[in-house]
């Protein structure tokens, strides 16, 4: 029991930041290697399912890029968008490919070996196409990536 508490007083929550472009920046550090965070981020079928909040499907590839179908389910309006997801240097960049709900999408995956730890960073950018305020959205944004990065790191460790 005392090992289960001292774990968990360790573990680290995420930091989250808003950019002036309206940007969620959001980074954790968990106790795993570089090479074991690399693979789940470059699976977004597993990010999805430890998120547990979106629901994704992988429709092809082009290259060595993704194809992907998103619905973020909500009791007042789904959201649903095809983005695609390309490896870059050290993660993942994923761009818009068409919605009905989104005017702008960009989010990217990266993780930095820290010592013994890894720093995963998760950045997204959303854009609703109805007028709906920035900050609303941006809180919104926020308490997402909050919860799905410590719900990734209570995974991870």
């Amino acid at each position: 029991m005392l090992a289960l508490l001292f774990s968990v007083a360790l573990a680290a929550e995420p930091t989250i930041t808003v950019t002036s472009d309206h940007t969620i920046v959001g980074e954790i550090l968990v106790g795993i290697s570089l090479e074991e965070a690399e693979a789940i981020i470059a699976d977004p079928l597993k990010m999805a399912s430890i998120d547990g909040t979106t629901n994704v499907t992988q429709d092809g590839t082009e290259g060595s890029c993704k194809r992907l179908n998103y619905v973020i389910p909500n009791p007042v309006a789904s959201i649903s968008y095809r983005a695609k997801a390309c490896p870059r240097d050290s993660g993942w960049i994923y761009t818009l490919i068409s919605s009905d709900d989104l005017s702008e999408y960009h989010s990217a995956w990266s993780a930095t070996q820290e010592g013994t730890q890894t720093r995963i960073r998760y950045e997204i950018r959303t854009i609703p196409s109805i007028p709906v305020p920035q900050f609303i959205v941006n809180r919104q944004s926020q308490s997402a990536v909050d919860g799905f990065l410590t719900r990734l790191s209570n995974y991870l460790d």
